[in-house]
This record gives C-alpha cells, sequence and structure tokens, in this order.
C-alpha cells in the first residue's frame, strides 16, 4: 500500500497511508479497495509500474482474510504481505 500511497496523494502519501490503514484497522476494507479505483492504472502498463493495481488486486483478493479488527482485539499481531508469506522462508 505504500507504494500505491505515492500514487493517490502523491504530495502526502503518510496521510493516504495513515487514513487507510485506519480503515483497514476497522475492518473496512471495501471502502480501502474502492479508494483505490480512481486510482488504478490502465491496462497496458505492466504489473511492476502499476502499484495502486497491485495493492488493489491483493485487498480484492483476501477480503475473507482481512478481519484486522477482530485480530487487534485478540492481541495477534498484524502485518504485510511480506511478513505474512514469511512461512515460505522459515521452513
Amino acid at each position: 500500500m505504500a507504494a500505491a500511497s505515492k500514487t493517490c496523494l502523491p504530495n502526502a502519501p503518510h496521510v493516504w497511508m495513515a487514513i487507510q490503514k485506519s480503515l483497514l484497522k476497522n475492518n473496512d476494507f471495501a471502502i480501502v479497495i474502492e479508494n483505490l479505483t480512481g486510482y488504478l492504472e490502465a491496462d497496458g502498463i505492466g504489473n511492476d509500474k502499476a502499484p495502486v493495481r497491485a495493492c488493489h488486486r491483493y485487498l480484492s483478493n483476501r477480503t475473507g482474510q482481512l478481519d484486522y479488527k477482530g485480530a487487534i482485539e485478540k492481541g495477534l499481531p498484524i502485518g504485510s504481505g511480506e511478513i505474512e508469506s514469511v512461512h515460505r522462508y522459515i521452513i
């Protein structure tokens, strides 16, 4: 989401990011996905140069796994995709 924030609000990406994080932590992922929609890169742009599309796809494909509010209430850690996929390297 950090790379997408630079496209969505280039003058203050940290502000955009903070708002989206707050929404995610409240399980308002549908709003975050909608907020990304207006900034989606054109289909002709390669995935390596389309951070908004990558973020949109990541969140859209994982809506069943985005219970950040529940995880926080249970004292469980939440993290980025990099942290969530670390299991590939630990075993």
